[in-house]
This record gives structure tokens, C-alpha cells and sequence, in this order.
């Protein structure tokens, strides 16, 4: 492979690391808001207590209803959940990026078309292959994406989860994500138990 055909490919890894990042950053969006949507129209706000009623009342008929601005609460999860989650996401990510590079160069080179020309065939499936890639993982960690961004911003005081989080965000840009264990509670106490 010449230089400049591995150049070429590093400004596809990337372009494609931030047409993701976009995408997902998007897809964020768009799923909060529907859920919101949703939400407000399965949950109207209550009508206001009457203020005739005086003080006790009121608070009363207000204090099993959600404050205004958290009508829709996301549960924070667990920290290892949510670091095992990301460098999962990072593995799989980077796993699907790598197989979307050899088949531009399949294209390429056994088909004749030019890397920007495979690039373009492959960018649709990519996009969709990566949301479901994604979606895969948190199923298996039984975690919404509203979950997972909610518990980034909990934990963003967190070594482990920045860290996680950083090579979530490197192995979209391309960048192969480093060899982890992941995190659980049986680990810990085996490790627990071995230091003895």
C-alpha cells in the first residue's frame, strides 16, 4: 500500500470518526427529544392547587408530583455498568470502523473505484451498522442511551469514567482502544481475596 493511499485512508478513518461522532451526537438529541415529547403528552402538568386552600393543602397536592423541569428523570447507573459500556462501545466501534476501512479498500482494489467513490458506497451501512453496534451493547448492559450520557455527566469527576469515556471517543476517531478487562464485582473481590 503507497503512502499516499494510507494518508488517503487516515483522512477516511477520520472523516468517518466525525460523521459518527456527529451522528451520534444527533441521534442523542433527537431520542431525549421524542422521549420528552412523549412523556409531556402521556404526563400533562397538573393543574395548580387552587390557592384557597391555604398553605397545607396546597403543598399536599403538590408533593407527589415531579418538580417542573424533571418531569422526565434519567436513573444514573452504576459506575462499572457504565465504564464496561463505554469500552465496549469503544471495541465494537472500532471493530465496525476497521471493517468499513477493508471494505473501501476491497472496493478500491478488486472493483476499480476510486476511495472517495468506495467511501460514498459505504458511508449509509456504516452509519446504520454503527447505531446498531451501539445499541447492542447497551442492550446487553440493560442501559438506555439517555442513561449512559445522564451517568457520563454524573461521573465526569471520575478518573476511570473520563478515562473510559476518551477511549470511547478515540476509537470513534479511528484509534484502537487499548486491551481492558472489564469491571466487575466479581473481579474485584477475586482480587480482594488474592491479596490476602
Amino acid at each position: 500500500v503507497t503512502p499516499t493511499a494510507m494518508a488517503s485512508l487516515s483522512d477516511t478513518a477520520r472523516v468517518l470518526g466525525i460523521a459518527l461522532a456527529a451522528t451520534a451526537v444527533g441521534t442523542l438529541y433527537v431520542i431525549a427529544h421524542e422521549q420528552r415529547r412523549k412523556h409531556k403528552k402521556l404526563h400533562p402538568k397538573p393543574a395548580p392547587a387552587p390557592a384557597a386552600e391555604g398553605a397545607e393543602g396546597s403543598s399536599s397536592a403538590q408533593a407527589g408530583a415531579p418538580r417542573e423541569g424533571f418531569a422526565s428523570v434519567v436513573s444514573v447507573i452504576e459506575k462499572e455498568v457504565l465504564i464496561n459500556t463505554l469500552l465496549e462501545s469503544a471495541t465494537a466501534a472500532y471493530s465496525l470502523i476497521e471493517q468499513t476501512r477493508r471494505a473501501v479498500i476491497v472496493l478500491h482494489k478488486e472493483h476499480g473505484h476510486s476511495v472517495d467513490e468506495a467511501r460514498e458506497m459505504v458511508q449509509s451501512d456504516f452509519q446504520a451498522n454503527m447505531q446498531m453496534v451501539i445499541k447492542a451493547v447497551h442492550q446487553k448492559h440493560q442501559v438506555t442511551e439517555p442513561q449512559v450520557t445522564t451517568s457520563i455527566k454524573y461521573y465526569k469527576d471520575d478518573a476511570k469514567v473520563d478515562e473510559a469515556f476518551n477511549i470511547l471517543q478515540n476509537a470513534l476517531q479511528g484509534e484502537a482502544p487499548p486491551v481492558q478487562r472489564t469491571v466487575t464485582r466479581s473481579s474485584k473481590m477475586r482480587k480482594r481475596g488474592t491479596r490476602s
